[in-house]
């Protein structure tokens, strides 16, 4: 093995990453960490997909539920296919075998996802996957690290796959260790680190609590989160059926837009009114369509989260 010599080391190896122990065994402390034991697991499959799938929409999420913690996604990928995912928590586990997974899907909250399943022959899978726990390394918390080395992305802080949170925190991470490198400095560490966490803490936590909705799930649930967790439950499930409020919350979601963005006074009275209307089983109308979403650059700082409830949402091409 050679040895590359290297003004900057950044280990980027995900949640297994091995830098707490080297610290250690150097003479350094270990970073302290948080942990949510999830304990998820979920399959995939992957199906042929045809025009007239979903209405034409492009992809489907199932929430899981206080009442139900079962979740499931139908996502449009390359070359005209769907990809299939369910899971639970805990014991409760979808099956890798195709008779199974379908009576597992059947009894998600809504039926887009096990109609799709019985209506052909998948083209590949099964995969089973299995997420112990989020966790979160406070290496900004540590007074002395050494020089020259980082650490980032799923190595820093690994969320809930259920999220899809994981890419974008690692680059605007990335985003962050670029704009700190246009400046020489002799603590680049100390800035990432409070700088990267400053980023993480919003997502981190409405996440935490989220899965905290789960009852299998351990942790503390004050009533902060409670409160939290009831109000975006309705988002969700208004988002289903309000165009502006699924619009609203796939930027949250999508880390664009801050959290405090679905507490205006507006969007709030679209949350109360749409606990009115029934949510739609099956292809929704499409004037209740949400609008398709444009992307910005992310900004410096950006915040959000995703979160879960009874109806499906679903995504226009």
């Amino acid at each position: 093995m050679d040895d590359l010599p290297a003004d900057l080391v950044v280990d980027a190896t995900g949640r297994g990453s091995h830098t707490p122990s080297w610290l250690e065994s150097h003479g350094f402390d270990r970073p302290k960490e948080s942990r949510i034991d999830v304990d998820l697991r979920y399959t995939t499959w992957i199906l042929p997909r045809y025009d007239d799938d979903l209405d034409g929409d492009r992809g489907c999420l199932v929430g899981a539920t206080v009442a139900r913690p079962r979740f499931g996604a139908a996502l449009a990928i390359e070359g005209e296919r769907w990809m299939i995912a369910a899971g639970g928590y805990h014991e409760d586990i979808a099956p890798a075998d195709l008779a199974g997974f379908r009576t597992f899907a059947a009894g998600l909250p809504a039926p887009e996802i096990a109609q799709l399943m019985v209506s052909r022959e998948p083209v590949d899978g099964p995969r089973a996957y299995h997420f112990v726990s989020s966790t979160r390394r406070h290496y900004e918390r540590l007074t002395q690290f050494p020089d020259g080395l980082l650490v980032t992305g799923d190595a820093l802080s690994s969320f809930n796959p259920v999220y899809g949170q994981g890419i974008t925190v690692a680059a605007l991470e990335a985003l962050v260790l670029r704009d700190l490198l246009t400046k020489p400095t002799s603590d680049l560490a100390r800035q990432f680190f409070r700088r990267a966490a400053r980023l993480i803490d919003v997502p981190w936590d409405i996440a935490a609590g989220s899965d905290l909705r789960i009852q299998s799930v351990p942790g503390p649930r004050p009533v902060r989160v409670r409160l939290i967790n009831a109000y975006m439950a309705r988002v969700q499930a208004a988002a289903a059926v309000a165009p502006d409020v699924g619009a609203a919350f796939l930027r949250v979601a999508n880390l664009i837009d801050p959290p405090q963005s679905l507490l205006g006074p507006r969007l709030g009275a679209q949350v109360l009114m749409a606990r009115r209307r029934a949510a739609p089983v099956g292809p929704p109308a499409a004037d209740r369509r949400a609008p398709l979403m444009e992307v910005p650059r992310p900004r410096d700082l950006p915040f959000g989260d995703s979160v879960d409830a009874d109806p499906p949402l679903r995504g226009q091409a």
